[in-house]
């Protein structure tokens, strides 16, 4: 039996959905589908990169993880394809739009990648048969060559990593907001742990309006609505108010940028 995850931006009443599980149920009748989310707001790869990069791992060997989140195109007369990557990595197989996504989740490249180009002429009307035919394949024999040209590049989101200046100052951004009002940043422990060397840091939100001196463990080792930073479970640098609303009292979203200053004790 083999395993498909699907992470879209398409909504929960796209017809696509369904259609493209019936006819791979049609060549893999045993197939296994978890739909991981179908709600990440439109183009955007930045949230569902995080979202993504922290379950994949989680899944068996051999899953296939298909990611149908295009980008904002840049250029109308950019391409007469649709350009896909098919990866091989960890004993898992994804497949995605070449739209920076897998650039935002590997911290290095893949060395097993092949790209897939799709007629826009055809993409329009049969995307789905294409892609059940990539998935199929993948499902029956695990081998990616005889699908595509293979390639060691895709495209690559640099401005959407946090910047270190001056070896003094990170400046990063938000990548999620959960239900409760906590806010992620784009900064990972080894990279914010790197550029600290053991000095003392401030983080600043909103132009120093809000600032934070220390990191805690967990979200109750301060009082009642006091701003708190943690390193999540997924090790990212997570702002929160305990047991309120950071992003509704910060009025900070998505997007918003915060500031990490070092200095030495």
């Amino acid at each position: 039996m083999g395993i498909v995850t699907l992470l879209t931006d398409w909504g929960n009443r796209s017809p696509l959905l369904a259609s493209i599980k019936g006819n791979i149920l049609h060549e893999k009748p045993d197939t296994q589908f978890i739909d991981i989310c179908h709600v990440i707001p439109r183009f955007d790869i930045v949230q569902a990169s995080y979202l993504f990069g922290n379950i994949y791992k989680n899944f068996p060997e051999k899953t296939i993880h298909f990611i149908g989140i295009d980008k904002i195109a840049e250029d109308k007369n950019e391409s007469s394809e649709k350009s896909y990557i098919i990866i091989e990595k960890d004993k898992q197989f994804f497949i995605g739009l070449d739209s920076g996504f897998f650039s935002l989740v590997f911290d290095e490249k893949p060395k097993n990648m092949v790209r897939v180009g799709i007629e826009k002429s055809v993409y329009k009307y049969h995307f789905n048969i294409e892609l059940v035919k990539y998935i199929s394949s993948v499902l029956a024999d695990g081998d990616i060559y005889d699908l595509g040209d293979k390639t060691e590049n895709y495209i690559e989101k640099e401005n959407f990593k946090p910047i270190v200046e001056n070896n003094v100052t990170i400046r990063a951004s938000i990548i999620h907001v959960d239900d409760f009002g906590n806010v992620v940043t784009n900064i990972k422990r080894k990279f914010f742990e790197k550029v600290a060397a053991g000095r003392n840091f401030i983080i600043a939100i909103r132009k120093n309006e809000y600032h934070i001196e220390q990191l805690h463990s967990w979200y109750d080792e301060v009082d009642r609505d006091e701003i708190v930073a943690i390193f999540n479970a997924n090790d990212y640098l997570e702002i929160a108010l305990n047991q309120g609303n950071a992003s509704g009292l910060f009025g900070i979203n998505v997007d918003s940028k915060i500031r990490v200053d070092f200095h030495d004790n």
